[in-house]
């Protein structure tokens, strides 16, 4: 059994008004798995289901609710240095029909080092509430974004503290959900295209010390007519820190630079980059309890990913989490 309660409001740069959204969701989950050997080859098969209700009090919404349902299974294999890994899902919305989306993914370890893997994938998004229902920024006509991608990675562990993990990828889009001001309204994008390359480098200094520098590279192609699709990332670079001084406490801080993008269709209009800081820290009391005290954003940077729209500013957080 799983259920949510979410109650916020967006507040925009510059412009009048605000937005108000009191968000429930109540659904139930349940899966199940299997291993069994054959002979030398390991196997793990999942299957599960899920389903839920969506439910939103806002301004004002055509429609408010939604019913959504789920079956899938997994099978994975190992046989020696090869593992296999395949999924199959049916999604049922009482919105959009049905949709089934797959993946299948596969790696090889080389020499005890060095493990190449490659995957590909169909996915399926459903607009939110907001995308069709929002008044005056809302597209009531607006068709589910699909997609299929696949990727070629490498990981390399150089040395017993340091690794390197390198991953090549695209994604197709077929009518991939856009907006540009200053209507907002969002709309289709027929054919996109993303081509990526994330590079991730990982460094533990000692038992107490760790840290973490990656960069992902992306250029998202409207291929109908060649322009970038409107508040798509191009850039994204981060910088982590981790100390662990006791087994029960973990400490860590982020940096994330995150560069211009594209604020319409026509690539005239640019949002600036911006830099985050965030600090964490995790506080185990037994074996199933954990403490989180986090603070996001903690220098308080004015920053926004949508015109008009502020990203949130410091935030503060505090968790408790228990295992059974």
């Amino acid at each position: 059994m799983n259920s949510g309660l979410d109650y916020s409001t967006s507040f925009r740069k510059g412009v009048p008004g605000n937005g108000r959204f009191d968000t429930q969701r109540y659904g139930i989950f349940g899966s199940t798995e299997k291993g069994f050997q054959t002979g030398s080859v390991a196997h793990i098969l999942t299957g599960g289901f899920e389903a839920y209700r969506e439910h939103v009090d806002s301004t004002d919404y055509d429609v408010a609710s939604r019913t959504l349902a789920a079956v899938f299974s997994q099978y994975s294999l190992e046989y020696e240095a090869l593992r296999v890994d395949s999924g199959i899902r049916y999604d049922h919305s009482d919105q959009f029909g049905g949709a089934t989306t797959y993946n299948i993914g596969a790696s090889y370890e080389l020499r005890p080092d060095l493990v190449l893997r490659s995957s590909y994938a169909t996915g399926f998004r459903a607009p939110t509430f907001n995308d069709l229902y929002y008044p005056g920024y809302s597209n009531p006509d607006l068709k589910p974004e699909k997609s299929r991608s696949y990727e070629v990675g490498l990981n390399w562990q150089t040395s017993s503290g340091t690794s390197l993990d390198l991953a090549f990828y695209q994604t197709w889009l077929t009518d991939a959900i856009a907006s540009n001001p200053p209507t907002y309204v969002p709309f289709n994008v027929g054919r996109a295209r993303i081509t990526g390359f994330e590079a991730v480098l990982g460094q533990q200094f000692n038992e107490e010390w760790s840290g973490k520098v990656s960069v992902d590279i992306r250029q998202p192609l409207n291929l109908d007519n060649g322009n970038y699709i409107p508040y798509r990332d191009r850039f994204k670079a981060t910088a982590e820190l981790g100390y662990t001084p006791t087994e029960q406490l973990a400490l860590s801080a982020k940096l994330l630079y995150g560069a211009a993008r594209y604020a319409n269709a026509a690539n005239t209009i640019e949002l600036p980059d911006y830099v985050t800081v965030d600090f964490t820290a995790l506080y185990a009391l037994d074996a199933q309890s954990q403490v989180k005290f986090s603070v996001e954003n903690a220098f308080n940077e004015q920053y926004s990913t949508v015109t008009d729209y502020l990203a949130p500013g410091r935030t503060i957080g505090l968790s408790f989490t228990r295992t059974f």
